[in-house]
């Protein structure tokens, strides 16, 4: 399965947001742990959530970003490309 995780998913996991904490939480986790899914992050995202989050970050929390990357794979968005299913 293939999955493109909305920005706001990643911000739900990053700041706890509640209460979709836990829903996205478990997403994150299917991409991270389970070999069937394959996640994918717009490639804006990471420059979105470091302008959102530019007054929380500190260098663990961006080092908990960007572990947390390790699930995921980043694709850039070309028109060409959307239809294809990633």
């Amino acid at each position: 399965m293939v999955l493109l995780i909305d920005t706001n998913i990643l911000l739900d996991v990053l700041q706890e947001r509640k209460p979709h904490f836990e829903s996205s939480f478990g997403i994150w986790g299917l991409c991270e742990y389970d070999p069937s899914v394959t996640g994918y992050i717009s490639a804006i995202s990471p420059s979105n959530i470091a302008y959102i989050m530019r007054k929380e970050l500190t260098p663990e929390r961006m080092q908990n970003f960007h572990d947390a990357r390790n699930g995921v794979q980043v694709r850039g968005l070309r028109t060409g490309r959307l239809g294809e299913g990633c």
